[in-house]
């Protein structure tokens, strides 16, 4: 089994999948992904990672040609995964309904309005981490292509308020 893991150093989610591959002793190819928020090269916008991710966004996991996106479905993935290590990370003998919710509820979902949830309510706080990358990282014409070449309107139009305004 070939396991390749496009992931950004800091993205919290991409921790999260690290992790849980850690806890079951897999091996895989890291494949580190330079985001467009931090770095003029933006390869989570290159038509090599949109052709992986369409959303253009962190992490994501090829199994043996299979992509998986989004944490949650990752770990879940990784779970029917046989590793070095026999650990269970979705358990299966609790209920589902009730571990789903608290899954939901604890992390970051596109469609989600910011504050809904704790999982959405966090990321406000990280704006100020995220504005000082942009302003210092991001040339005026980076701003432009990010906000032109994000899959995810709202993400490239906030890139670019970040870049142009004091918020």
């Amino acid at each position: 089994m070939k396991l390749k893991l496009y992931h950004a150093r800091w993205s919290l989610c991409s921790q999260m999948v690290r992790v849980a591959m850690a806890e079951k002793g897999l091996s895989y190819e890291s494949k580190p992904i330079k985001l467009c928020d931090q770095y003029p090269e933006a390869e989570n916008l290159s038509l090599e990672y949109l052709a992986v991710n369409p959303k253009g966004i962190v992490p994501s996991l090829e199994i043996d040609g299979e992509i998986v996106t989004e944490s949650t479905n990752i770990i879940k993935r990784l779970n029917e995964l046989s590793g070095e290590i026999d650990v269970d990370l979705w358990p299966d003998d609790v209920d589902q309904d009730l571990l789903n919710a608290w899954v939901a509820d604890t992390t970051l979902t596109d469609g989600v309005p910011l504050g809904k949830t704790l999982g959405t309510a966090i990321p406000p706080f990280s704006v100020i981490l995220i504005n000082f990358m942009v302003k210092k990282y991001l040339s005026f014409f980076q701003a432009i292509k990010v906000y032109w070449k994000h899959p995810l309107r709202d993400r490239g139009r906030f890139f670019l308020i970040m870049k142009f305004f004091n918020i």
